[in-house]
């Protein structure tokens, strides 16, 4: 298991948020509106004995599909979970992969897709 601070791994979600923004085509990026990004150590809802089944992000929201006349909601949210993230990484390369990932994967539910076609979309 990897040891960083919480702080520290707060900056590179950052970083990394950064990053995906650069990389995420403005027709889209346009598309994200009111969604924040957070990080929480582990997820409060869902507590599980295997380590390796925690989730690693989840998002809160109303999916761009599922909007409707007149929606006036509050924002959307994507968590970034730090235990679980750190559980799974043996370093810090490979802890910048899966928060990318883990962003993505959850950011593609913003976009209404579903499990199986976010993970085709990101491995």
């Amino acid at each position: 298991m990897l040891q960083i601070s919480f702080e520290e791994f707060e900056k590179i979600v950052d970083e990394i948020v950064e990053k995906a923004r650069k990389e995420i085509p403005e027709e889209l990026l346009c598309m994200l509106g009111n969604l924040s990004i957070l990080v929480q150590d582990k997820s409060l809802f869902k507590e599980d004995k295997n380590p390796d089944l925690s989730p690693l992000g989840i998002y809160y929201g109303i999916s761009i599909n599922d909007l409707f006349v007149g929606y006036s909601g509050t924002d959307n949210v994507i968590v970034i979970y730090r235990i679980p993230h750190l559980n799974k990484c043996k370093n810090m390369d490979d802890l910048r992969v899966e928060i990318y990932d883990t962003l993505l994967h959850e950011i593609g539910h913003h976009f209404g897709l579903k499990d199986d076609k976010v993970h085709e979309l990101v491995p």
